[in-house]
């Protein structure tokens, strides 16, 4: 059994409705251009505009001044935006991983130390 749409021997002349699509077509591009313009341009959404913000607190001090700018979470992302997320580590072992895991404050103060503190951090 054939699935048919269109009839056989139907005949639509496409052609003599083309200016009125060059019309159609060409207000709502004119349509699209002057929303732009009057709402100052286009609104990225989070894939363009997104951003990411964190605080860490160490228990003891690393030994250097703070150079920390807080930048707060844009109200349109309220709401729409993952907070926790936990990865399962017995997973991890399971594949045969048996190398020790360090804290986030562990492995943080090794960054400081190693890569940001160094005099040329490139190397």
């Amino acid at each position: 059994m054939v699935l048919e749409l269109i009839k056989p021997g139907t005949h639509f002349n496409f052609l003599k409705y083309r200016k009125l699509a060059y019309l159609i077509s060409a207000v709502v591009i004119v349509a699209g251009l002057v929303s732009l313009v009057v709402k100052g341009g286009p609104r990225y959404g989070v894939d363009f505009a997104g951003g990411l913000s964190i605080q860490i607190r160490f228990a003891k001090d690393m030994d250097r001044e703070p150079a920390v700018d807080y930048v707060d979470m844009p109200g349109t992302l309220r709401g729409k935006y993952q907070y926790f997320t936990e990865a399962k580590m017995a997973r991890l072992r399971g594949t045969g991983y048996d190398t020790t895991f360090h804290s986030l404050e562990d492995g943080v103060a090794d960054y400081v130390r190693q890569y940001l503190a160094a005099t040329d951090r490139y190397l």
